[in-house]
């Protein structure tokens, strides 16, 4: 949903309506702020927003299989 709404931007990135627009899609993104989105972007890039190597690599590693998790990211959603 993130990539989602970050493709659908036009000029330059604005984190702040990202964060808007993902918390009136979805309430699961509340607690997600505009701070977190700039942590996970690579910062070579100003004029897009292109995901970190390692931001990639914590969402991989948060799919992979083994253990019994204690925390989960923003991008695992647990049904109870």
């Amino acid at each position: 949903m993130i990539d989602q709404v970050v493709r659908e931007q036009v000029g330059k990135p604005n984190l702040s309506e990202i964060i808007r627009i993902l918390q009136s899609r979805d309430k699961r993104f509340q607690h997600l702020t505009h701070q977190r989105l700039s942590d996970w972007r690579d910062r070579t890039h100003k004029d897009k927003i292109v995901w970190s190597k390692q931001t990639l690599h914590e969402v991989q590693k948060g799919f992979l299989p083994g253990g019994n998790q204690t925390r989960y990211d923003v991008f695992v959603s647990i049904l109870i």
